[in-house]
């Protein structure tokens, strides 16, 4: 059944690139947003037709999280490191069905005691989908590091996953691709792992999403690769995820906050 639709599906997808692509570069988020609702209802009436089983379903149930994500707005509001562990806590539970497909280890640290801003909903999206990236993209039974800490007037989550080696391809993120992670329908390789075609946010959509929604916060998002010395006596190449989100005091973090990005490298 899975390999029956997956041409249909990445078809859809390229529709989706050709419509949205633009008008989520320009910004327009909500356009986009309707893009995609019309398209939606043009396959569930297709789906009506045609019965395609749990596959296709849960195709649906992704371009239902898509469309959601685009359309919301987040009011952020001091949240207490209780609330953020709440938080990722809650997130991992989400996604342990997606964890358990390659079996990683999740480590988390204590987040520091300080209130940031942030809207818990969207937040939790953002971890959820960070974490859904480690899983998909790093190696059967690799441990998974989920850290934060204070720096100035800001606060940053970080994701730390190991590289999953592959030849033939682009494998981490090459730095020249940094910023391009973020453009809609973006990836940085072009293969497809069905096992995780449950995930709530696809087709390389996600990471776009989180930028939207961290930037409500008032926050910036930053993915990169770092080499890591402190995890083993063989230095190795992880990928860092990093939220950064600004503390309840009302102070910009534009030019006071030190990311791990220029800590490590």
């Amino acid at each position: 059944m899975a390999r029956l639709f997956s041409l249909p599906f990445l078809l859809y997808a390229a529709f989706l690139a050709a419509l949205c692509v633009d008008v989520v570069r320009l910004g327009d988020l909500r356009l986009a947003h309707g893009l995609l609702v019309a398209s939606l209802s043009l396959l569930k009436g297709r789906h009506q037709l045609v019965q395609t089983g749990d596959v296709i379903r849960e195709w649906f149930d992704s371009l239902e999280s898509i469309t959601k994500a685009f359309g919301a707005c987040y009011d952020s509001k001091p949240l207490e490191s209780e609330g953020l562990c709440r938080i990722v806590q809650s997130s991992l539970e989400e996604v342990e069905k997606l964890r358990k497909i390659k079996n990683q280890n999740i480590f988390c640290e204590t987040p520091p005691s300080v209130a940031v801003l942030a809207e818990e909903k969207g937040l939790a999206l953002c971890v959820r989908e960070l974490l859904t990236n480690a899983f998909k993209y790093s190696p059967e039974g690799s441990n998974i590091h989920i850290t934060s800490y204070r720096t100035g007037n800001s606060v940053s989550l970080v994701v730390l996953n190991d590289v999953e080696f592959s030849t033939g391809r682009n494998t981490g993120v090459p730095r020249e691709m940094e910023n391009a992670v973020f453009e809609p329908f973006f990836r940085i390789h072009n293969t497809y792992d069905e096992r995780f075609r449950s995930e709530e946010l696809g087709m390389g959509i996600g990471l776009t999403v989180v930028q939207n929604a961290v930037n409500q916060f008032g926050g910036s998002v930053y993915v990169y690769e770092i080499t890591d010395h402190a995890s083993g006596l063989v230095p190795r190449r992880r990928v860092a995820a990093e939220l950064i989100l600004r503390t309840s005091q009302e102070a910009s973090i534009a030019d006071r906050t030190v990311s791990m990005r220029s800590v490590t490298r």
